[in-house]
């Protein structure tokens, strides 16, 4: 290393704390300069202070008394200091839909280490001649670089809906990255406080309600992004303030306590505190983490309502006060059975009886359309379009009632049950008085379990209620698939319903439209149905005294009442609503169907009657044409029989 350089960095290392100024005469502490990077060319940094902002860099890397001007630049500046650094953000979509994009840099290279920074250096006249020459380089391409970033900020925030901000092309020494990326990493962070549990204490975000146990959990469970819904959460605010008040009736819990208590789950159960349950489902099987979720973010939210702080845990305490009377064996699956009647109720419910309903419409619309029937996706005897919606409209109706037949078992809750079923550390009627209490709260009927035994080692009424919604998921993938063949075309397919135009169906084929609404149905059903076999496999592993699969089960029982409650929404609105028949296309296969000549087997018999259809087929001749041709009929017994509209039913006697 060169003695120049050395004694450069040693003065520049000396300075400590110093307050200093830079080339461009803006005071600065250097310690905390050390990681700062500065921004040349990009939109940020007018023309003006190009030159004094490298000019500050070579200073800070060399130290004072090396690198005076521009015009001597270090040797140590390669294109390896160059990076661009970019970052692409939500411009602010629908919160269901948002997806959080992180900052990304291109990163060519490590951070090399101090030593080798410096003792790479070498300060010949060719070395610095060098530098000179990938300095000008440099200043010549920037500029080039950042029109173009600039420009495609602006077509990838017109393509794709999202903001892109150009920071500029920045150069700096290897040694002042590592540092930049750490204060970077710090200054994103928010305020902590100190909390602890029985493993000791733990820093959690100050402006969050969580404590030691929920941040131990983030920590523990980096597994995947599927958080806990909503409507788990929701009924975690009913539970706990259920509980809250059957306590204090009991005398159990002190009045003030409870109030705060039962204000904090107010909040929980309109969704104001929703982003302070960060869980992911796949934790301890028994839920406990999302458990002592609720009660941290509660019992700190009830100690600001009483004047107290965040993380003290007076005068509310998480465990016992939150949690009094409770475990998580016996509290997480009385969560999931209120949220999955809840959802069932009044998402579910109701939209499939819109659905229902809509068919019934068109079951009445199309009732006098005669159109040829089809089985083994052969022609078949007739029948009208409104006899094949009414089909549609019966599976519903049906699928409907299976659903609901699983809600009186899912309405008995396994509160009370606490650790093992017994009911250790509940006072007698404490169980039943919760039910009775969560009833009130939600408006449902809610039952104290007869065997709180099953209650926790068993989960077969989420099976059963999974079941009924796979079948519903099956009914509706029929009906979507009959509806979207039955519209294919529009000229070389059945074509015989015009389904709803509701997007572009191609980014290649000018005018293509296509059955999305069907298609997103048909989606769905089959996520149903691959949550069925989760769930199915996940009842079916209870251990002893308690199923370890909780939060998987409650997780995929509700994503299943969501989507189906959902699909069945969307396909009503931008599909079912809108289909109208083509008459001209149906009345046409009906007359050019073979299988109208069933019609004449009690006339002519079974066996002469299939002469007339072979010999029809074989010649391309209609059936008519082989009667007359075969001297099996008249032309005016072959009108006489030969009915559509009297195909479609039963004979009057």
């Amino acid at each position: 290393m060169s003695s120049s350089f050395a004694q450069g960095r040693q003065g520049f290392t000396s300075r400590g704390n110093n307050q200093q100024r830079s080339s461009t005469s803006i005071p600065r502490n250097t310690e905390d300069d050390v990681g700062t990077a500065h921004t040349i060319f990009g939109p940020e940094n007018p023309a003006s202070t190009e030159e004094e902002a490298l000019a500050e860099i070579i200073v800070d890397a060399l130290g004072e008394g090396n690198g005076p001007d521009l015009n001597e630049p270090p040797a140590n500046l390669t294109s390896d200091d160059v990076f661009w650094s970019a970052e692409i953000g939500d411009r602010g979509k629908d919160e269901t839909e948002r997806d959080i994009l992180r900052e990304f840099e291109l990163d060519e290279q490590e951070v090399k280490s101090e030593i080798d920074y410096t003792e790479s250096t070498d300060f010949s006249f060719w070395s610095r001649f060098v530098g000179i020459v990938k300095k000008s380089a440099i200043n010549l391409i920037l500029p080039f670089i950042n029109g173009m970033m600039l420009g495609f900020g602006e077509i990838l925030a017109h393509e794709i809906g999202f903001h892109y901000h150009w920071h500029g092309a920045k150069v700096e020494p290897p040694r002042r990255l590592a540092q930049r990326r750490l204060q970077d990493a710090g200054s994103n962070m928010p305020g902590k406080r100190i909390e602890t549990d029985a493993f000791g204490e733990i820093e959690v975000p100050a402006d969050k309600y969580w404590g030691a146990q929920t941040q131990r959990s983030l920590t523990n469970f980096e597994i995947g992004d599927i958080k806990m819904p909503f409507p788990i959460i929701k009924a975690f605010g009913i539970q706990k303030k259920a509980a809250a008040i059957v306590n204090e009736q009991l005398g159990l819990l002190d009045p003030k306590k409870s109030k705060a208590i039962q204000q904090a789950a107010d909040e929980v159960i309109v969704g104001k505190l929703n982003d302070n349950f960060p869980l992911v489902i796949f934790q301890t099987g028994s839920g406990t983490q999302s458990n002592m979720n609720a009660n941290e973010v509660i019992s700190n939210r009830a100690n600001e309502i009483l004047g107290g702080e965040k993380g003290t845990k007076k005068p509310v305490h998480p465990n016992d006060d939150c949690n009094m009377s409770q475990s998580s064996n016996d509290t997480f699956p009385t969560v999931a059975y209120i949220a999955a009647v809840i959802h069932i109720e009044e998402h579910l419910t109701p939209n499939l009886v819109d659905l229902k309903e809509a068919f019934q419409k068109k079951v009445d619309e199309f009732k006098d359309i005669i159109k040829i029937g089809r089985t083994h996706l052969q022609d078949a005897v007739p029948l009208t379009l409104g006899q094949e919606f009414s089909g549609y409209v019966q599976q519903l109706e049906f699928g409907l009632e299976r659903v609901k037949q699983t809600v009186p078992r899912l309405s008995y809750l396994a509160q009370g049950g606490t650790a093992v079923g017994t009911g250790l550390n509940t006072v007698r009627g404490f169980d039943v008085k919760i039910a009775e209490e969560i009833s009130k709260l939600t408006g449902f009927q809610f039952k104290t379990a007869p065997n709180k035994f099953e209650a926790l080692a068993a989960h077969d009424t989420c099976v059963e209620a999974s079941g009924a919604l796979n079948t519903l998921a099956t009914s509706l993938f029929k009906i979507a698939n009959d509806i979207r063949y039955l519209g294919s075309g529009p000229r070389c397919g059945y074509g015989e319903l015009a389904l709803p135009e509701n997007e572009p169906g191609s980014s290649i084929m000018p005018g293509k439209v296509n059955p999305t609404q069907c298609e997103a149905m048909t989606m769905v059903c089959a996520q149903v149905m691959g949550n069925n076999t989760t769930i199915t496999f996940a009842g079916a592993s209870g251990q002893f005294e308690l199923n370890v699969f909780k939060p998987v089960i409650a997780y995929n029982l509700l994503n299943s009442i969501r989507i189906l409650g959902d699909a069945s929404r969307s396909f009503r609105i931008h599909c079912v609503e809108g289909i109208v028949a083509i008459k001209e296309k149906i009345d046409k296969f009906l007359h050019e169907s073979l299988m109208l000549v069933t019609a004449l087997n009690p006339k002519i018999g079974y066996d002469n009657a299939s002469k007339v259809a072979k010999n029809a087929h074989k010649k391309g001749i209609t059936l008519k044409e082989s009667c007359l041709e075969l001297k099996m009929l008249t032309s005016e017994e072959f009108d006489q029989w030969v009915r559509p509209e009297k195909m479609i039913g039963p004979k009057e006697v």
